[in-house]
């Protein structure tokens, strides 16, 4: 039978909430608690409606973020 995995069946690295919220350059200034946290109740957000798939292996440690299929069928309407 078919499987009802959620994960995504195209294999994508794991994006880390750490690594999101900061810019890549070295000089940037870092996100403000503001930013942070108005960020993470967006991805808070897109995994209660299942989109992402989340995991955090320790308390106060980095949030690994992974697709699942819901996320990569939608269609997005960029702003023109």
């Amino acid at each position: 039978g078919s499987s009802s995995s959620s994960s995504c069946s195209r294999q994508f690295a794991p994006l880390h909430f750490a690594a999101m919220i900061h810019l890549e350059e070295e000089d940037a200034p870092k996100p403000s608690k503001h930013t942070a946290a108005v960020a993470f109740f967006e991805l808070l957000n897109l995994h209660a409606k299942g989109f992402v798939h989340l995991t955090q292996p320790l308390a106060f440690g980095d949030i690994s973020i992974a697709p699942k299929d819901r996320l990569m069928k939608q269609k997005v309407k960029l702003a023109a």
